[in-house]
């Protein structure tokens, strides 16, 4: 990239311009940045000179979109939605566009363009920002005005694949302690999306190297990331090694998973990457689950639990890093028993009735820590994908079809033919039974009822 345009030529989406003015509307912030790159922006911010409800219900009768009044006097936001297309419609801060631009974090979103001509405003360099790959500050005071920026540096540089430059570095460097005075969830929202970008794990490294990942997660990197003589710990440079094989593992998961899946199935199987990359930090807190347990808070959670609360995760969030963190050294030894030619059946039965769908994720995680452990990288990595590859062919050949046939025996069979009574052995005993027929031991009603029969006959259960 070695020039951008000074003017847009649609500055809007086709069938949403309006006729306005020169210098009373602009489009302004990362739907610039997303145009000059070539992008088609979802989401358009517009500010507007004068009377924005007015042109925000203008916009709204053109586009037939649904206007949505937020905030509060004097700081209202007026929202249109159309079936395509997000518009934030806000007063202009300041008397000029200049202004405005100058109140926003980085040079790259503090570029404006008039609705009315497409002429760039960019008073702060944002297009040879742009142009050199880099996440430059407006101003020291910007981190001040807002400390999420200090963490969202970082996500824009890795969702963009850019780099921070020298100057907001060192700004933030100087500055980490104000992250902590900001709202979890919103610290939690930009830190997902550091991991969900395709290679994280450099941006992660520096936000250790500069102080801010220890602010935000002390409990996972401790007292290693003290600058300026940063280093790291053993345990986090593992967590780190470990980080960096997952990112690499599911730029080519499809190697893996892709041949043991049905034609279809993939595109159901949709690994929420950034949550995985996050239960990586957490591997060491297997007993400290991130699920809610209740309104009363334990002080046996530990740290795991009190991330879940500082960061106001969603419950399908908190449940999913909790499962990995808790069911992740199963695969680990069942590729060491598979290395040792003892893969027993009905262990391998029990780890894909209590994994599902997220077998693969499973699988993923578990890979790229028995990579980081191994001096052999490459050999240890080949060896557990063979592993990995034979299980999820056992799981999508033999397992789902037979898992969606309905059980032998139910709790009624239980009552019938034992004369039980409802108890916790109902549990024991159709789980038994379902785990031998999902296994292949046992194929219909009467060889269920036998091996029920048996249980009791040696009591292995009380009735």
């Amino acid at each position: 990239m070695h020039s951008l345009p000074t003017r847009l030529k649609h500055p809007l989406p086709h069938g949403t311009s309006l006729k306005v003015r020169p210098n009373t509307v602009y489009i302004v912030g990362g739907s610039v940045r997303d145009l000059l790159l070539g992008r088609s922006p979802i989401d358009y911010d517009l500010a507007v000179a004068v009377n924005p409800e007015g042109f925000a219900q203008r916009l709204a009768s053109r586009t037939k979109g649904r206007l949505v009044i937020l905030g509060k006097p004097g700081l209202k936001l007026y929202r249109v939605v159309t079936p395509s297309y997000v518009f934030d419609v806000s007063k202009m801060a300041g008397p000029s566009i200049q202004n405005d631009l100058m109140r926003r974090d980085f040079t790259i979103n503090a570029m404006a363009a008039d609705a009315a001509n497409g002429e760039i405003i960019d008073a702060f360099n944002g297009r040879k920002d742009l142009i050199a790959g880099r996440v430059h500050m407006v101003s020291e005071a910007a981190f001040r005005q807002d400390p999420v920026r200090l963490i969202r540096a970082f996500r824009m540089a890795a969702s963009l694949d850019f780099r921070l430059s020298t100057q907001t570095a060192q700004a933030i460097q100087t500055q980490v302690s104000l992250i902590a005075n900001s709202a979890g969830e919103r610290v939690w929202s930009e830190l997902l999306k550091i991991l969900e970008a395709r290679r994280s794990v450099r941006f992660i490294r520096q936000m250790a190297a500069c102080g801010l990942l220890e602010t935000i997660l002390p409990e996972v990197t401790g007292s290693c990331c003290q600058p300026p003589s940063y280093q790291p710990s053993d345990t986090f440079n593992h967590i780190l090694d470990a980080f960096s094989e997952l990112e690499t593992h599911l730029l080519d998961s499809s190697a893996m998973i892709a041949p043991a899946m049905a034609a279809g199935t993939l595109s159901k199987t949709l690994i929420p990457k950034g949550l995985l990359k996050f239960a990586l930090f957490l591997k060491d807190f297997a007993g400290s689950p991130l699920a809610n347990q209740g309104d009363e808070v334990s002080s046996q959670n530990g740290p795991a639990d009190h991330l879940r609360r500082r960061f106001k995760m969603s419950n399908k969030q908190a449940n999913y890093i909790d499962f990995i963190i808790q069911h992740y050294q199963m695969p680990l030894s069942l590729f060491n028993a598979f290395q040792k030619r003892q893969l027993p059946d009905t262990v391998v039965t029990r780890l894909f009735m209590s994994s599902g769908d997220k077998l693969p994720d499973l699988l993923l995680y578990a890979k790229a820590i028995i990579t980081a452990d191994s001096n052999n990288r490459y050999d240890r990595s080949k060896k557990f994908s063979i592993f990995a590859q034979d299980l999820l062919n056992r799981f999508y050949s033999v397992f789902l079809p037979r898992s969606n046939a309905p059980p032998l025996i139910t709790g009624k069979d239980l009552i019938s033919y034992f004369n039980m009574s409802p108890s916790p052995a109902f549990r024991f005993l159709l789980d038994r039974v379902e785990t031998d027929r999902l296994t292949g031991r046992i194929q219909t009603k009467g060889e269920a009822l036998d091996l029920v029969d048996h249980l009791l006959q040696d009591r292995l259960i009380k009735i």
